[in-house]
């Protein structure tokens, strides 16, 4: 009998123990939930007052005051105007350059030996500015400036200012390019673009002549120091350039030409570009090109490693005598890392042009037919001589290669091309 109780006992303990078990692991889902719901909360709390800390920041910064530094002694006047955030991370760097502005001009007044007749500066430098841009991520500022020297008329000038909220660094134009993921040769393509056929240029402009579209595509080439004025929106990027390099009348003064994102994404294109000697370009380093697009590919000799690049010339700066190609494969020296000139190129065109294509090459000179793919005709087209600096030292031995480049080596690498 006693042993009956106890295996009872046993048995009685050990439901209990169950039980509590169970109590145990349902008390600590709770609390497991309950931490899980805490901490939620808490992420919560901790964005809705990061949220609230950026709306009282952009409040902060949109509320602004208006500042001058002044100069002015019997030859020289400066006044430059800039904003104040009462932001000190912003604050500092736009008054560190608004001072070392003020003292350069100052300097350069001082030394400055032109003087004006009947009275007045001699030397003058003003700074104004456009109204910020005040975002979430980054506060955008285009300054103008105008100097006055020796004479009535002023030249424009510009300082643009991009800072990140986030890091509290200067936005590069880098930074911007790889946030887009575009590039400065499908920039200037846009922006050459624009010059020539929006109507918001059409007063400046008037005719659309060969030389206005030669001067913007100069203008425009995908050269960094040419993309150094820049602000940005939350939706666009906005280059400034000096009007009258492209022949706008000179009471224009500085132009800002505005890129929308959205703009670059509805037209998949080739990155276009126009180079001219001298350009700093990035050579390519593999030997074999391929463009899937227009389906073609090549292959270059050994040789070419790092001496050449290819890309897709701006369609506004190419002539061709037949007809509008589809697009124009230009293939270039590089030497030091320096754009030399077009060794060769290939023009790609639709197929219902090849009739007039093979009458119009039936003798050769600088070019000829060179086959049909399953969506394209393809045509080759070589210069007619060397870029004038190869004449003289010290490239000569460079003009040498661009001849043999061109003479002996483009001959051989078009017997490898494919088209499909």
């Amino acid at each position: 009998m006693k042993l009956v109780k106890f295996i009872f006992f046993l048995s009685l303990s050990f439901v209990l123990l169950i039980g509590c078990n169970q109590d145990s692991a349902s008390n600590q889902e709770e609390t497991t939930d309950q931490h899980a719901e805490e901490k939620l909360a808490e992420q919560t709390n901790e964005e809705e007052k990061k949220d609230s800390n950026m709306d009282q920041l952009i409040a902060d910064l949109q509320n602004y005051e208006p500042k001058k530094l002044e100069y002015q002694d019997e030859r020289t006047f400066i006044e430059l105007e800039y904003p104040q955030f009462s932001y000190e991370p912003l604050d500092q760097i736009i008054e560190k350059e608004m001072k070392e502005t003020l003292e350069e001009n100052k300097e350069f007044g001082m030394n400055n030996e032109e003087e004006i007749p009947n009275g007045g500066a001699d030397y003058a430098f003003t700074r104004s500015f456009d109204d910020p841009v005040i975002t979430e991520d980054f506060v955008s500022i285009f300054f103008r400036d105008r100097i006055f020297w020796g004479g009535p008329m002023g030249m424009d000038y510009g300082y643009s200012f991009n800072f990140d909220l986030k890091t509290g660094e200067l936005i590069s134009l880098e930074d911007v390019l790889d946030k887009h993921q575009t590039s400065l040769e499908q920039l200037s393509y846009w922006i050459a673009k624009k010059l020539i056929y929006d109507e918001e240029f059409a007063e400046h402009r008037g005719e659309v002549t060969p030389e206005y579209i030669q001067a913007v595509v100069e203008q425009t080439r995908p050269i960094k120091d040419q993309y150094s004025l820049f602000t940005l929106t939350q939706d666009s990027i906005i280059f400034y350039f000096d009007s009258r390099l492209i022949g706008f009348p000179g009471f224009v003064g500085m132009i800002g030409i505005e890129v929308f994102w959205e703009e670059i994404g509805k037209e998949e294109m080739e990155a276009t570009a126009y180079y001219i000697f001298g350009d700093e370009v990035e050579p390519a380093t593999n030997l074999t090109y391929e463009n899937k697009e227009y389906g073609l590919s090549l292959e270059f000799p050994e040789s070419w490693r790092g001496k050449y690049i290819a890309h897709e010339m701006n369609p506004f700066v190419w002539y061709s005598p037949v007809a509008e190609p589809v697009a124009i494969i230009n293939f270039g020296m590089v030497h030091e890392g320096k754009y030399i000139g077009s060794l060769s190129v290939i023009e790609v065109y639709e197929q219902t042009y090849k009739e007039e294509i093979l009458d119009y090459y039936q003798e050769p000179i600088f070019g000829f037919y060179l086959g049909e793919g399953s969506r394209y005709i393809y045509v080759y087209r070589r210069p007619g001589e060397l870029p004038e600096q190869l004449y003289y030292e010290p490239y000569i031995d460079v003009g040498n290669e661009f001849s043999e480049m061109v003479e002996e080596d483009f001959l051989e690498i078009l017997e490898t091309i494919k088209l499909y």
